[in-house]
């Protein structure tokens, strides 16, 4: 797809973003560090048609077929109080930008994932950087299954689906985009609208789970999120915040 869809589409919501497009990449999120490293200003955008080194939370693999996902890097600077509410606020962005496109809505599964039923559709990634004067920056990488390819499962720690059974054409991908930025930078505009939308779109709130921050393992019911979007988890000892780290259903 040409360049000018994407900066049309971005142009005509406001966002005058420089955007930044290539067929393939090894990961976008790592492209975005090498622009950040030569000196490129915030804020810019990144798309890739294909990904050959997908990254996910905690290092998994995010499979990045071309053709059927959108992968894309948003990188920006931000206050203390937006970056500490960037994760929550990418997913409801995310998600109210498939819902405009497509007309479904997914829920989030705490803490980057996009869910259809009960298959992730979409990945969230946010790694906090700096530019080369020093400033904290953010690199925002969203991934998202627009379907399923057609000759090969995806390679995936879950079940997962499509927004679409099958592609659409037009590429919805430019109209994700700029939906996705605008409603980001509305939700970071507004922080203490962040968490009350989080909630309100938030999938097992008082299911059983199983959650592995790196350091503790901790089963529970997830009774719900703080303000500042840690998991909030009722177990046999009492109630705990978890800050970051993998969350499973235990009904799945």
């Amino acid at each position: 797809m040409a360049d000018d869809a994407f900066t049309d589409a971005l142009y005509a919501r406001g966002l005058h973003v420089p955007f930044l497009h290539a067929e393939s990449v090894d990961s976008t999120n790592a492209w975005a560090e090498r622009e950040l490293a030569q000196g490129r200003h915030t804020p810019f955008v990144l798309l890739a048609d294909t990904q050959n080194a997908g990254v996910g939370q905690r290092g998994h693999q995010f499979d990045s077929p071309a053709g059927t996902g959108m992968y894309c890097t948003y990188v920006l600077s931000a206050t203390p109080e937006q970056m500490m509410l960037l994760m929550p606020a990418a997913g409801v962005a995310a998600s109210r930008a498939c819902a405009i496109v497509s007309g479904t809505t997914p829920r989030l599964k705490w803490v980057n994932d996009l869910l259809v039923g009960r298959n992730k559709i979409s990945g969230i990634l946010a790694w906090i950087r700096q530019d080369r004067a020093g400033h904290p920056v953010a690199v925002l990488g969203w991934g998202l299954n627009l379907a399923l390819p057609a000759n090969r499962p995806l390679v995936a720690n879950q079940p997962v689906a499509g927004l679409w059974a099958v592609a659409p054409n037009p590429d919805p991908r430019p109209a994700l985009l700029a939906n996705f930025l605008t409603e980001l930078t509305t939700l970071l505009d507004t922080p203490v609208t962040i968490m009350p939308a989080y909630r309100r779109l938030a999938a097992g709130i008082g299911w059983r789970v199983h959650i592995d921050d790196g350091q503790r393992q901790l089963d529970g019911t997830l009774a719900g999120f703080a303000d500042n979007g840690n998991a909030i988890v009722k177990t046999s000892t009492g109630t705990v915040t978890v800050a970051h780290g993998t969350l499973r259903y235990e009904q799945l």
